[in-house]
C-alpha cells in the first residue's frame, strides 16, 4: 500500500514539473517573440529618423543652391552694369584722344618714303587705304590716298606735291561736343602760304571707334 502511495506520488511530482517547465519554455517563447517583433518596431523608427535627415538635408542643399544661383546672378548684372558703365566712360571723347586721332591720320596720309618718293613701308594702295581707316572713313582714305599715290612694279610712289597747310597738332584749338558720339575739333591760324586758315575736323564714335568724318579746312 505505502509502496503505491509513493509511485503515485512520484506520478503526479512528474507531472506537475513537466507542466511547469512546459509553462517556462512558454513563456521564454512569447518574451523571444515580442523582442523579434519589438526590433523591427526600433529599426523603423531609426529608419524614419534617418529619412527625416535625409528630407532635411536635401532641403539644405537645395537652400544651397537657391543661394548659389541668386549669387550668380546677382554677379552677372553687377558686371552687365559695370561693362555699362565702362562703356559710358570710354564713350566720351577727350583731348588727347582726338590729338591721337589727327596725328595718326597725318601719318597714314603721308607715309615715309626714300628720296625716289617710293613707299618704304607698302607695296600696295589698297593696303595704304585698309590701314588708314582705322583713322577715318573708307571714303575719305581713298580720296586722299588715290590722288597722292601711284602703283608701279609692284611699288607704291608718291607724287610730287606742292605746299599746303595741315592741321597743327601742337597749336591751340578747341574740341566741343556737337551730339551724343559726334565732336567737333576747330583750329583757326595764319600761315605764309594761305594766311588765315580755319580747319574744323569731325570726330564720330563709328562701330565703337571714333574716326574722322569730315577734315574740313577754309
Amino acid at each position: 500500500m505505502k509502496k503505491q502511495f509513493w509511485l503515485m506520488l512520484i506520478a503526479v511530482a512528474t507531472v506537475l514539473l513537466m507542466t511547469a517547465c512546459s509553462s517556462e519554455g512558454e513563456d521564454m517563447t512569447e518574451e523571444t517573440d515580442e523582442e523579434v517583433i519589438s526590433e523591427p518596431d526600433e529599426n523603423e523608427e531609426e529608419e524614419g529618423e534617418s529619412e527625416e535627415g535625409n528630407e532635411e538635408s536635401t532641403d539644405e542643399v537645395e537652400e544651397t543652391e537657391t543661394n548659389d544661383e541668386e549669387e550668380t546672378e546677382s554677379e552677372s548684372e553687377e558686371t552687365v552694369e559695370e561693362a555699362e558703365e565702362a562703356q559710358e566712360t570710354s564713350s566720351e571723347l577727350n583731348e588727347e584722344d582726338a590729338i591721337s586721332i589727327i596725328e595718326g591720320f597725318h601719318a597714314q596720309a603721308f607715309v615715309e618714303t626714300n628720296e625716289d618718293l617710293k613707299v618704304v613701308n607698302y607695296s600696295s594702295i589698297s593696303g595704304m587705304i585698309a590701314d588708314m581707316q582705322e583713322f577715318t572713313t573708307e571714303e575719305i582714305a581713298t580720296n586722299i590716298i588715290t590722288p597722292m599715290y601711284y602703283e608701279e612694279e609692284g611699288s607704291v610712289y608718291m607724287k610730287p606735291q606742292g605746299e599746303f597747310s595741315l592741321f597743327d597738332t601742337e597749336g591751340e584749338y578747341s574740341l566741343s561736343q556737337e551730339g551724343e558720339n559726334e565732336y567737333l575739333v576747330s583750329q583757326s591760324r595764319e600761315t605764309d602760304l594761305e594766311g588765315k586758315v580755319e580747319f574744323n575736323i569731325s570726330i564720330e564714335n563709328v562701330d565703337g571707334n571714333y574716326i574722322i568724318t569730315n577734315y574740313g579746312i577754309n
